[in-house]
């Protein structure tokens, strides 16, 4: 597929103000190292945090009797690795990811990894570029 952010912002239902943010959020580190690029492994780390969060405070408002236990249990199940995989094919974002050529390519979009770390960094360049309340409406609106 033709790596496009025209494309990938009206797949997303969002316009970039700065929509470096939006390609460095699809690029793997192994095209970044082809390519001398940037990676989106840094907007990963954010992403990972600010998921969290909003899905940490979605479950403390809507449970109000549950202990912490429940809450922490219940965070895990929905931000996990698997959960984030599955929401990416679901909307069916793997197919932007810019990778390096050959098998390495092919290997990373088919990881559960790679997958839930694009969602991440996808999240993260929301946040940067429009704020939390973006970035929690793509969570709500996408994550289930």
């Amino acid at each position: 597929m033709d790596f496009n952010l025209d494309t990938i912002q009206q797949h997303l239902g969002i316009t970039f103000k700065n929509k470096n943010l939006l390609k460095i959020a699809f690029t793997h580190s192994s095209y970044a190292n082809d390519k001398g690029e940037v990676s989106n492994e840094r907007l990963e780390f954010l992403g990972d945090s600010i998921l969290n969060f909003i899905v940490a405070n979605q479950l403390y408002k809507k449970f109000k009797k549950k202990n912490e236990g429940y809450l922490t249990i219940a965070r895990a199940e929905i931000v996990s690795g698997k959960s984030l995989s599955a929401t990416t094919e679901k909307m069916d974002l793997i197919k932007f990811l810019r990778t390096g050529n050959g098998l390495i390519g092919e290997e990373a979009r088919k990881s559960d990894r790679v997958k839930a770390g694009l969602f991440e960094a996808i999240v993260a360049a929301i946040y940067l570029d429009g704020g939390m309340k973006a970035a929690e409406k793509f969570i709500k609106t996408n994550l289930h």
